[in-house]
């Protein structure tokens, strides 16, 4: 959706009696950024609704090639290709002068790669890298796109991937008002239906998808004089609805001016040429056979300089070499079809079939051609090095100058919160795509190729997870073993060789369960990606979630495995003798189902992850913390496990482990507080190092203090350091302290050796509540 065309923009005072018909997170339009946002927050359980003004979702997206550029990527990888965010950072920059936030740029480029590679794991996306040429202003191929190059392709197949996912999109919805409560947040919005009738929906995060405002022409003719009279070649919806209900609710704004041109638009046909035409080689002359710019400086900057030509318009003229490369894409195969491209096998059948000044256009033919040759820079700066001479046949296509869309608008942060003027957040509104500031600048020279669906996506990603977040859907994600617990408590001293009088209980564990149950219990909202087998075990174990409250989508039901086991024989004061465990199933976890829940993480405050993994796996997963910005807890588990953590552990938000883990870590058995600050130093942002008996060590950057356990009668230790992961993270996510996090865990901790399972039944979340609103009294 890009707005609304007649009496869009408004803002209202919500009716006191409430919304028939309300979502978690609305999401205003349909394009790339709309869908990528909904699907985002639709995966993490928040229920989503997306309004879209146009009978079928397509947006100014469908009218671009559909690239999107990305740095280090496995696309590229598997290509073969060579890039880094740094470098794209540095080029985005380089091209606007300066002008961008730096820290906006270096957000958007983070999140741009995991959110290509989601969109092909989650939902199918088929994408690759140009590697044939490269775009103005990049230093490396880093271009992704679909197979036919085309933006309509993207739409398409995101479009069905909402669709399969069960999204609801409204679409003939024409978005007029949004609806607000005391303080200022977006309760709602009123939506218009074909037939004139308006209907109301509540949300608790709203996000504006709506692009910008380049089908307004009083709005670009006050923001953007220079093109008031170009071809616009947007989206005919997009009239600055964002802009307006930002304005209305008191957002900031930032480059107005800044928006995407393009000089190579086929007149009068209406079809984009590619730029490939040009960076490979060839050039633009006017309608007197002679050239008027510096070309390589970009397409965006181009749109200007044709227009000021006699017409507004200018020729593109290059060879059959570089239309063999643009014709990759769709675009440049349906100019051909229209006969927009004139191909001639000579300089003067071309200029009489174009109606160029023959000599005119030889003299210039035969200057690039001395360019070419000397590798020389000529006079209006663009550097010739490297250029392929043009040879026969000929091709050329006339083309104008025209607005694509522009590029400034509300200002958000990292995690597209609009911001105010004063750098303070509006209560529950988020923007992505065109309806936020881009990363262009001021002005169409300092776009980029692709940085409108760069901000599209990885806004989009960003904005869907946040306001998922925010509405108070998906809090935690576990990831491993969930096991039946099969326990043998001695009544007696227990004999080697010989058989022990015991009490036997079964149960449900395994740490990522016995966490996540905890979680649940302490009210949290959790979702588990494990696998079970197809047995009766495995049966009893997704029941047993689902009473639980544990969101169990993730958890894969495995043909022909046994779910995994555990086998514990317990002294008779309850201490652990000796146990064995069948985990040969878990091993599947750590493969494209821990990537598959990894994707699926949006707007989870943790992760919690355990050892059980591989060492590879791990690196995966800490890597993906590393560059997604998820917070991932990792228990050790074990002195064998503790080994796989890798050298550097940035990206472990807290880790859990007792001493002689850590010893093994660090390859040294010191004091406990020396290891800790040890691991703190190999990048851990937080360390809770268990002491058994003697409590447990609460430790980050700049503190370690030492929280002593609480007394407890045992009657059974298994599930204690699970129970105490749960509750350090339910604090951490409540936004407590981490030594208030230790002491809330050893609490619960206390409770479940009390107890003979390996979670106490008897947890609840108004202990959790109790706790923090004693921290806050």
């Amino acid at each position: 959706m890009s707005g609304v065309s007649d009496g869009g923009g408004r803002i209202a005072p919500a009716d006191g009696n409430g919304f028939e018909v309300s979502c978690d997170v609305l999401v205003i339009g349909a394009g790339a950024a709309g869908l990528i946002a909904a699907l985002r927050a639709q995966e993490a359980g928040a229920s989503v609704l997306v309004l879209e003004r146009d009978p079928l979702p397509r947006g100014s997206t469908a009218l671009s090639a559909g690239l999107v550029p990305a740095a280090e990527t496995r696309f590229q990888r598997e290509a073969g290709l060579e890039d880094s965010k740094a470098a794209f950072v540095r080029d985005i920059l380089a091209k606007a002068h300066d002008e961008p936030d730096p820290a906006a740029v270096a957000r958007v480029v983070e999140v741009a790669g995991p959110a290509l590679e989601w969109l092909a794991d989650r939902h199918g996306l088929p994408f690759s890298v140009i590697g044939n040429f490269t775009y103005p202003g990049h230093s490396a191929f880093r271009m992704h796109g679909l197979p036919s190059r085309s933006g309509a392709e993207l739409m398409d197949r995101l479009r069905t991937a909402a669709e399969a996912a069960g999204i609801d999109i409204i679409t003939g919805a024409e978005v007029t008002t949004l609806l607000t409560a005391a303080g200022g947040a977006v309760a709602g919005a009123a939506f218009r239906r074909p037939d004139g009738h308006v209907e109301e929906v509540g949300c608790k995060a709203l996000i504006l998808a709506c692009n910008g405002y380049g089908g307004d022409k009083a709005l670009v003719a006050a923001e953007i004089p220079e093109m008031a009279n170009a071809l616009y070649f947007g989206h005919p919806g997009n009239q600055g609805d964002a802009v307006r209900w930002g304005r209305g609710l008191g957002a900031a704004e930032r480059h107005l001016s800044g928006h995407q041109g393009h000089g190579s638009v086929a007149h009068p046909h209406g079809i984009l040429i590619s730029w490939a035409t040009i960076t490979e080689g060839g050039f633009q002359v006017n309608l007197a056979g002679r050239r008027f710019t510096n070309e390589a400086r970009g397409y965006s900057e181009a749109a200007a300089a044709v227009l000021t030509e006699d017409g507004g318009l200018a020729w593109s003229v290059f060879d059959a070499r570089i239309a063999g490369i643009a014709r990759q894409f769709e675009d440049f195969r349906n100019a051909e079809a229209a006969g927009a491209i004139i191909v001639a096998d000579s300089l003067a059948e071309l200029a009489e079939r174009t109606r160029l000044p023959a000599a005119a256009l030889q003299d210039t033919l035969a200057e690039v051609a001395a360019f070419k040759a000397d590798a020389g820079v000529d006079g209006f700066g663009r550097n010739w090095r490297g250029g392929a001479q043009l040879t026969p046949p000929y091709c050329a296509v006339r083309v104008t100058g025209a607005l694509f869309h522009t590029q400034g608008g509300l200002v958000v942060d990292g995690e597209a919160r609009v911001l105010r003027p004063d750098g303070t957040k509006l209560p529950n509104l988020f923007a992505a795509g065109g309806a936020a500031c881009g990363v262009s600048g001021r002005s169409a020279a300092g776009y980029l190729s692709g940085n409108g669906l760069l901000t599209a996506v990885s806004y989009g990603f960003i904005a869907g997870q946040a306001a998922a977040m925010l509405a108070g859907a998906g809090r935690f994600l576990c990831i491993g073993g969930a096991v039946i617990d099969r326990k043998l408590h001695a009544l007696a001293p227990i004999r080697a060789a010989t058989s022990n009088p015991a009490r036997g209980t079964t149960s449900f564990g395994g740490v990522a369960r016995n966490v996540a149950e905890t979680l649940a219990r302490l009210g949290g909202a959790v979702r588990l990606a494990s696998c079970v087998g197809q047995d009766d075990a495995g049966q009893a174990l997704l029941a047993h979630l689902a009473e639980a409250g544990i969101d169990a989508t993730l958890v894969e039901t495995v043909a022909g495995a046994a779910t995994a086991q555990y086998v514990a024989l317990l002294a008779p004061d309850g201490a652990l003798h000796v146990a064995a465990a069948d985990m040969a199933i878990l091993d599947r976890i750590y493969g494209a189902l821990a990537r598959s829940a990894l994707h699926a993480a949006a707007g989870v405050d943790w992760i919690f992850a355990d050892c059980n993994a591989p060492a590879e796996a791990l690196g995966h997963m800490i890597a993906d913390a590393r560059r997604g910005g998820h917070r991932l807890a990792i228990d050790a588990i074990s002195l064998a496990k503790a080994a796989r953590l890798p050298a550097n552990l940035a990206g472990i938000g807290c880790l859990f482990l007792n001493r002689d883990e850590a010893a093994v870590v660090l390859g040294a058995d010191t004091d406990p507080e020396t290891m800790a600050r040890a691991l703190l130093a190999r990048g851990a942002e937080r360390v809770v190092l268990t002491l058994g008996a003697g409590g447990a060590l609460a430790c980050e950057q700049d503190s370690c203090l030492h929280v002593p356990a609480e007394k407890a009668s045992v009657l059974d230790v298994t599930g204690a350091g699970d129970a105490m992961i749960a509750g350090v993270l339910t604090v951490l996510a409540a936004g407590g302290a981490l030594p208030d996090a230790v002491r809330f865990g050893t609490g619960v901790a206390a409770r479940t050796v009390a107890s003979t399972l390996s979670v106490d039944t008897n947890l609840s979340p108004d202990m959790a509540k109790r706790f923090m609103a004693a921290l806050t009294s």
